[in-house]
C-alpha cells in the first residue's frame, strides 16, 4: 500500500539454489487502486504510477474517479542467505497494465530473518 492508494497481489518464484546466493525467476499479478479524491496525484510514490501506468484519461479523472490498475509482471532477482539466517534480496520486474499494455521497470530490495 502506498500513499493514497491500495495494493493487492501475489507472486510465484522459482529459486535456483546455490550455497548462499540464490537467483530466482518469477511472475506475479498486482491490483493497484484508489478511491476518488486524490489531491496531489502527480506527487504519488512510486512516481511511475502517475507518469507511466495511468493513461491520459485516468490522469485527468483521478480526482473524480480514482483509478484501477491490473498489472502482471515478470521478475528476476537474487537472494543472499547468510548462515546466521539473515538474507538480503534485490529484484527487477517489469510492470504491465493488462488493459492497455503500458508498462515500466520497477526495482525492489528486501531483507529477511528466518527463525
Amino acid at each position: 500500500t502506498g500513499y493514497e492508494y491500495t495494493t493487492l497481489g501475489f507472486k510465484a518464484q522459482y529459486y535456483i539454489l546455490g550455497e548462499s546466493l540464490h537467483p530466482y525467476l518469477g511472475a506475479g499479478y498486482a491490483y493497484w487502486f484508489a478511491e476518488p479524491g486524490i489531491i496531489n496525484a502527480d506527487k504519488m510514490h512510486p512516481g511511475l504510477i502517475y507518469s507511466k501506468l495511468l493513461n491520459q484519461e485516468q490522469q485527468t479523472n483521478i480526482f473524480t474517479k480514482g483509478f484501477n490498475l491490473h498489472l502482471i509482471y515478470p521478475t528476476f532477482g537474487v537472494q543472499f542467505v547468510h548462515e546466521t539466517q539473515f538474507s538480503l534480496a534485490g529484484e527487477i520486474m517489469y510492470l504491465f497494465d493488462i488493459t492497455d499494455f503500458s508498462g515500466s521497470p520497477y526495482f525492489g530490495f528486501s531483507s529477511h530473518y528466518y527463525f
